[in-house]
């Protein structure tokens, strides 16, 4: 029946929506850099951002599968929630932390190494993404634990709320600091708006 499935639908809704919020924040730099600073910068951009976002994105997407699921096991249970939690932002951390130092100081080399030439600033943003991802790591289990709390209502406003400062950082810095190159400033939109 309709009342019986009723919750559910507006479970999916939320998660849906919440997903939806996800992949324009995945995408809204890549936009804003293609408009304003041309195809060229762009693609350097794209390899610097999958540099530094894509290990992270793949770690946090491997964990985020296995804890939810023990999440929604003991979440009843809040001591056991927490050191759930606690032991999944301190696996995360050290999953994370390694790809993102090598990729911090080794940069440079890595552009070397797929024929790519960096811009000047390529550098700089790279470093600004990984650190940003770093951030953007720390934060994407409490999502996990709304969603196993059945918040998924709160879960959505999180999602929507983070897309809405990505996007206002990022607005903000493009039309502001004008004295930077675009990625530049989108790669220090990425890292105020975690911060």
């Amino acid at each position: 029946s309709f009342a019986a499935i009723r919750p559910l639908i507006r479970a999916g809704v939320h998660l849906a929506g919440g997903a939806v919020c996800g992949q324009v924040t995945r995408n809204l730099d890549y936009f804003i850099v293609g408009r304003f600073g041309g195809l060229a910068t762009l693609g350097t951009y794209r390899v610097a951002f999958d540099l530094a976002m894509g290990p992270m994105q793949v770690i946090v997407q491997v964990i985020a599968r296995s804890s939810l699921p023990v999440y929604s096991r003991v979440a009843g249970q809040l001591d056991q929630l927490r050191r759930a939690f606690g032991w999944t932002v301190r696996s995360l951390a050290l999953l994370v932390l390694a790809p993102l130092v090598l990729v911090f100081l080794e940069g440079e080399r890595l552009f070397e190494l797929l024929a790519k030439t960096p811009e000047p600033h390529t550098l700089f943003v790279l470093r600004c993404l990984c650190l940003a991802a770093l951030l953007r790591a720390a934060s994407l289990p409490f999502s996990q634990v709304l969603v196993a709390l059945g918040h998924t209502r709160r879960n959505l406003l999180e999602a929507l709320s983070s897309t809405l400062m990505i996007g206002l950082s990022m607005t903000l810095w493009v039309a502001f600091a004008t004295d930077l190159a675009v990625a530049e400033r989108v790669g220090i939109a990425w890292l105020v708006a975690y911060v």
